[in-house]
């Protein structure tokens, strides 16, 4: 009895010390963390370390086993799909079958009539049957005319798909053709109104200076496409196609746009005078763009 006691003692001391120990040990870790704030606070940190390490070995695992997934479900697939091949391989091989056996059926079922007709004759009957002679490899000839068949049509698909291929790439060379034509015309129109504006910028009447009466100056203001004002002093004898020639120099070509008197709305003639289109003393004339 006493020696069962002693066991059960030793039991509970070999039970109990590990645990006293290591609350003692977390007890102590504890107070030492609350005397050190910032020794707590590093520990926090390796924690949280070790959780968002935890976290990120959790979610390579999830991709991996993702990935393994969706490699299953392509090959899954691609099986379906050479089952779905073999399929329409079998299909079209039975179909080619039965094409031969039908030329098979038709050789023996002339055989068979020629024989009906050579026993006919031998017996001597009234009526006679005249079969032309078919010769041994009938059925052998009756498969390469459905091969005969089937090479034609494939012949007659590939021209067709060729056909179409050269009369779409006949009409993409005609429209890159007729887009280079026009970008070629819009080029070479760009560089004549350009040469046309330099032209006039350096030919255009100047300015009537301050010896000029001013009952001989025209003073007017032109209203641009782009909203934009240009001011300018023209002679009064001068024709409106001064006042033409002066907006093309701005950036307008004389066939974009017409020049109006603001109110009342009228269109001014480029041979008109600026006296006798009664501009003088000043004016603002609006330049119009044409539709």
């Amino acid at each position: 009895m006493l020696q069962f006691v002693l066991l059960v003692l030793l039991i509970m001391a070999l039970v109990c010390i590990p645990i006293e120990l290591f609350l003692n040990r977390r007890i102590r870790r504890e107070a030492a963390l609350a005397r050190h704030p910032a020794v707590r606070q590093e520990v926090v940190v390796d924690e949280e370390a070790k959780k968002n390490s935890a976290l990120r070995q959790q979610a390579a695992l999830n991709v991996k086993a993702e990935s393994r997934r969706v490699a299953e479900e392509d090959r899954r697939l691609g099986a379906l799909a050479e089952q779905e091949k073999a399929l329409s391989m079998n299909r079209e091989w039975q179909g080619t079958g039965r094409a031969l056996a039908s030329g098979v059926a038709t050789a023996r079922s002339l055989h068979s009539l020629r024989d009906r007709s050579a026993a006919a004759a031998a017996a001597g009957g009234s009526a006679s049957t005249v079969v032309d002679e078919e010769p041994a490899d009938a059925p052998h000839r009756a498969m390469r005319q459905v091969k005969l068949e089937q090479d034609r049509e494939l012949r007659r698909v590939q021209a067709e798909e060729y056909a179409r291929s050269l009369r779409q790439d006949e009409r993409r060379d005609a429209e890159r053709a007729a887009t280079h034509r026009a970008e070629d015309l819009a080029a070479r129109a760009a560089a004549e109104r350009q040469l046309r504006r330099e032209r006039l910028r350096e030919t255009l009447e100047a300015e009537p200076g301050d010896d000029v009466p001013a009952s001989d100056v025209c003073k007017l203001c032109v209203r641009l496409p782009d909203g934009r004002r240009a001011v300018r002093r023209f002679r009064a004898g001068g024709t409106v196609q001064l006042v033409y020639d002066f907006v093309t120099v701005e950036g307008f070509h004389d066939d974009e746009y017409q020049l109006c008197t603001s109110f009342p709305r009228r269109p001014l003639a480029p041979t008109q005078t600026l006296r006798g289109a009664g501009l003088l003393p000043g004016a603002t004339i609006v330049c119009e763009a044409l539709n």
